[in-house]
């Protein structure tokens, strides 16, 4: 790993973010929510009334997966996470896998939509601030970083799940704001760069030649970097 010193990012480096409202909410940020409303694109007409806060979209060929804070959405009960077919714009009834609160950041491999948050459990299931559930199922899948509160952001390349967050540590050891986890087992990783508490990593990108990281910090590794950072693999 290291640390790559960054200019500031063109639109074209800047890591895409499908956001519409911030992450975990910090003591002196305003913390914006989602006006709810009745919508309609691309022929999609739904009511959202209950929603209050969509924090994070995923697309596919298929789907929209949508995570936040609401107890159902389209006419659903589907708490804080739902799936959205592209072709009719219902939300399907049968993808619910309701963690028990927010869903802040989303990552999607070939096998898994990763989940992080501020929920303890995904369908019933004990999963403490980051999970992982099948795509076309929506059941809850086996890995389970056992992760500490907060991860803001999550992605996935190949056999790495990487996370983002305002964290001390994980998977029972140190990392502060950073960290890489085994995409299958959930063991924790050596990747660790160390921002400066009570600095916080919010967006976290990944592709094949590096890891971009956007978020409310002034140093990386105790080297002076201001608030975006690219980490060559």
């Amino acid at each position: 790993m290291s640390l790559t010193r960054a200019r500031s990012p063109s639109s074209k480096e800047r890591p895409a973010r499908s956001a519409f409202a911030p992450r975990c909410p910090r003591p002196g940020r305003s913390h914006r929510t989602h006006q709810p409303g009745r919508r309609s694109a691309r022929g999609w007409s739904w009511v959202t009334e209950s929603i209050r806060r969509l924090s994070y979209a995923i697309l596919t060929p298929t789907k929209l997966f949508v995570g936040g804070r609401f107890d159902s959405i389209g006419g659903i009960h589907c708490k804080n996470l739902a799936a959205i077919d592209l072709a009719t714009g219902r939300v399907l009834p049968d993808w619910c896998p309701q963690p028990d609160d927010d869903v802040d950041g989303l990552g999607l491999s070939r096998n898994a939509l990763y989940i992080v948050g501020q929920f303890d459990r995904v369908s019933g299931q004990p999963r403490e601030s980051a999970a992982a559930v099948q795509p076309d199922t929506a059941a809850v899948l086996p890995w389970n970083p056992k992760f500490p509160c907060c991860a803001d952001d999550v992605d996935v390349d190949n056999s790495i799940v990487y996370l983002a967050g305002s964290f001390e540590q994980a998977g029972g050891r140190r990392r502060y704001g950073l960290a890489a986890f085994d995409s299958t087992t959930g063991e924790l990783l050596p990747w660790a760069p160390k921002l400066r508490k009570p600095d916080s990593a919010e967006t976290i990108r990944v592709d094949e030649a590096a890891v971009y990281v956007g978020g409310s910090f002034s140093s990386v590794n105790a080297v002076a970097q201001s608030s975006f950072a690219i980490f060559a693999r």
